[in-house]
């Protein structure tokens, strides 16, 4: 009983002793500051960024084994499908936004197409025939311009048939500088009915394709014509946000599923997505108006009205600086006190200019006082008996071609230009 008791006793003394030993040895341990997180500055701002992007990528993956063993991980799959879309149609509206803010943007707009025809009797002296006419106007124009109808127009075929000389066609190409009018006609001699049919191409700027059914389900587009860059970007941003490309070359792209039914492919180049593309993009189709031209009775009773859904480009507010100005809150100081600033510019130029002008002539009376005087007196008889001949109605010597190489013309014509310039444009230099 005794030894066992003690024996406990220096079992205790010696745990008692290590621990005190122990605890010595570790005060400068337990003394010292705890160490930092590492978001900052002890392990740097760079871990700290590839530790998030670590967690976001693994808070979006999940293994197959769970993803086969959790029957809620189908719903999780495609809420990440979901938010991958949203993400895309985000960027493609904030793309159009810009596009909109800077250039205007397009807007949807009605043609109307009056086609109608008059004819000319044997009664009259003139030789029968007729006259088929299209007129177009663009309806409820909000830009305030008059914009008449050849400007929306590339070419137009008219195919007659019935007449005495079986099919003609008539093509009308729209010339460069040709200055639009409201209205196109066709005139033939003759008194015989027939049908006209008129193929008309829009002039879209830009140019607009339909776009194929599988590819606007991909891109999310809507059912209308749209440009060639507008559908690249908006297959670019699905590339982008899809990560179909390639780390160690941006230039190639992995096609998925959807894109390798659309392209028939599972890899391709950059380069090769424009050529593929071509395949999906198809002209606008003309417009086809079927009208019959009889040559007898009322006319008015065959009058055809047509309407045409296309694009128009509005042209950009900010472009114009009095309408950004006035779009913008005190409008009215910003822009007074951008006026006074151009005046004040303007003087100051002027005041520069007029001691230029000083200082070119102090220069030249000290050269060579004499030659300049007499320059000076020449000039000022010169400019009077041009004066007098003017008040007397005679101008044989300016009729002359000799007249305008003289030395005086250099001088006289920067001088009219100069003040031309002033004269329609103000203060603007």
């Amino acid at each position: 009983m005794l030894r066992s008791l003690v024996g406990s006793e220096m079992c205790i003394r010696d745990r008692y002793q290590r621990r005190v030993r122990g605890s010595n040895s570790d005060m400068s341990t337990m003394m010292a500051p705890p160490p930092t997180r590492g978001r900052g500055r002890g392990r740097g701002r760079s871990d700290a960024m590839r530790l998030r992007k670590k967690r976001r990528v693994v808070e979006k993956t999940m293994p197959q084994r769970l993803a086969a063993a959790i029957p809620e991980s189908e719903m999780f799959h495609k809420l990440v499908a979901f938010e991958t879309e949203v993400d895309m149609n985000l960027q493609r509206r904030r793309s159009e936004l810009h596009d909109e803010l800077r250039g205007g943007g397009t807007r949807k707009a009605t043609l109307r197409l009056w086609v109608h025809h008059t004819y000319t009797s044997d009664e009259l002296d003139a030789p029968p025939g007729w006259t088929l006419k299209v007129v177009g106007k663009l309806v409820d124009d909000k830009a305030g311009i008059a914009r008449k109808f050849t400007s929306f127009v590339k070419n137009m075929q008219v195919r007659l048939t019935g007449g005495p000389a079986g099919e003609e066609l008539v093509e009308w190409n729209k010339p460069l500088g040709f200055e639009d009018v409201d209205g196109l006609e066709v005139k033939r001699q003759g008194k015989q009915d027939l049908t006209a049919e008129l193929l008309i191409n829009l002039d879209f700027s830009p140019r607009r394709y339909q776009l194929s059914q599988q590819l606007r389900q991909i891109l999310e587009l809507a059912d209308q014509p749209e440009t060639r860059p507008k559908v690249l970007e908006a297959l670019w941003h699905y590339i982008k946000v899809m990560k179909l490309q390639e780390e160690s070359n941006a230039l190639q792209i992995n096609n998925d599923s959807k894109l390798k039914k659309l392209f028939g492919c599972d890899r391709m180049e950059v380069q090769q997505l424009f050529k593929k593309l071509d395949d999906h993009l198809s002209p606008m189709p003309p417009v086809r108006i079927k009208h019959s031209i009889r040559l007898y009775g009322d006319p008015t009773e065959l009058d055809q009205c047509y309407d045409v859904d296309i694009q128009v480009t509005e042209p950009s507010t900010y472009a114009d600086p009095e309408r950004f100005f006035l779009r913008t809150s005190q409008a009215q100081e910003r822009k007074l006190r951008i006026d006074q600033i151009n005046d004040q510019i303007l003087g100051y130029a002027n005041e520069i200019k007029a001691h230029q002008e000083k200082r070119q002539f102090y220069l030249k009376l000290q050269s060579s006082p004499h030659e300049f005087l007499n320059s000076i007196v020449s000039r000022m008889a010169q400019e009077q008996k041009r004066q007098q001949q003017m008040q007397a109605g005679q101008f044989t010597e300016a009729r002359q071609a000799s007249y305008y190489h003289k030395p005086w013309v250099q001088e006289a014509v920067p001088r009219y230009l100069v003040m031309r310039s002033l004269s329609e444009h103000g203060n603007q230099f």
